[in-house]
């Protein structure tokens, strides 16, 4: 496999975990906020922002293996 399709692979994993992520995101939005949740019992607005950055995270590196893509000499998704 060459460096390409691995960055390809990951690429598309990355993109999985947004998916998921922007669900998980709109699952804790609906969650009533006066019962704690979860293992940790985090607040929903401590869960929220979590996954606000979690979302950033993953875009950036969606964009960043997106450029690697095409500086191996491929189109990117």
């Amino acid at each position: 496999m060459t460096k390409k399709q691995r960055l390809e692979k990951f690429l598309d994993k990355l993109e999985q975990e947004l998916v998921i992520r922007e669900v998980n995101h709109a699952f804790i939005s609906e969650l009533d906020p006066s019962q704690p949740w979860g293992i940790m019992q985090k607040t929903k607005q401590d869960a929220l922002v979590q996954e606000e950055i979690n979302l950033k995270k993953i875009a950036k590196m969606i964009e960043i293996t997106k450029k690697l893509i095409a500086k191996e000499g491929g189109d990117s998704k």
